[in-house]
């Protein structure tokens, strides 16, 4: 392992900001100078691959096609007949 520390920049969505500043809230409470590098060293460095695993499923789930594709049915942006035809073009 290099002992030479490395600096990322990310862009949030704004459902990982309020969590952020939620968790940075806490600490405060608990007495730890809340920042976005403490919290995020802290559950990289605790986070269990099985637990990661889970969450990458969930994600490659929420954005495969056909999620998208019936959402957009849900949402009124396509009809039954092009939800119908999409899925049978993404089998």
């Amino acid at each position: 392992m290099s002992d030479k520390t490395k600096v990322v920049q990310f862009r949030a969505t704004p459902k990982s900001q309020a969590k952020l500043e939620e968790l940075k809230a806490r600490l405060k409470e608990k007495g730890v100078k809340p920042s976005i590098e403490v919290v995020l060293n802290s559950m990289l460095e605790n986070i269990t691959m099985a637990f990661f695993d889970k969450c990458v499923s969930q994600l490659v789930s929420e954005n495969s096609v056909k999620t998208q594709l019936l959402k957009m049915h849900k949402e009124g942006r396509i009809t039954e007949e092009m939800l119908n035809s999409l899925l049978k073009n993404t089998a």
